[in-house]
């Protein structure tokens, strides 16, 4: 692909990634994708072939960008269940807040496009396989209560997604970094009360 391709290639995707998450799917046209990249409609046909290669294309650039939780989570880990969580919550709070739009476009799409439902599959699968593995351990040395790892991982992924999803409307009522930083400390206390051995 030639410099001046490739460059047409990304203007068109970082369009595509922004009509796609004010508009939705639907109401995005390529015309106007294309005219916002500053290329013809031709031009975006001949780099994707259709409308839904091009929404694919922005979905797989919005999950390949997401890094290694696994490595993430095991070079700052300290040992201690309470900072452990709150360091495991911060970063993963971190990588979803970096990434919310293109996290919300996947989720109003997801019915209808099995690559926007994978996102929602993947980057879980990718936790839930780390958290499943830490809870199993916790519970085995008894330092938890006997639970089901599995169902443990999908609470506190889904607590860190839903503040993920509502902090926008939490941030136009004057909330701040303070505030998440005091949501993380609360939710993994509670969390860990929960399941913590008496």
């Amino acid at each position: 692909m030639t410099s001046t391709k490739k460059n047409n290639h990304e203007k068109i995707i970082e369009s595509a990634t922004k009509s796609f998450v004010h508009n939705g799917y639907t109401r995005s046209t390529t015309r106007q994708i294309a005219e916002d990249a500053g290329v013809t409609e031709i031009t975006l046909f001949r780099h994707f072939g259709s409308k839904e290669k091009l929404f694919e294309c922005v979905i797989d650039r919005f999950y390949q960008s997401i890094p290694d939780l696994t490595t993430l989570f095991s070079e700052q880990l300290s040992g201690s269940i309470d900072e452990d969580l709150v360091t495991i919550s911060k970063i993963l709070l971190s990588i979803l807040v970096e990434r919310r739009e293109g996290l919300i476009m996947a989720l109003n799409e997801a019915n209808h496009f099995s690559n926007a439902k994978e996102i929602f599959i993947k980057i879980p699968t990718k936790l839930h396989s780390y958290l499943q593995a830490y809870f199993q351990e916790k519970i085995e040395e008894e330092t938890f209560l006997p639970n089901d790892p599995i169902m443990l991982s999908r609470i506190f992924w889904g607590l860190i997604l839903s503040y993920t999803i509502t902090m926008p409307i939490a941030e136009n009522a004057g909330q701040t970094n303070d505030e998440s930083d005091k949501f993380i400390r609360s939710f993994t206390n509670i969390f860990l009360d929960g399941i913590r051995m008496k």
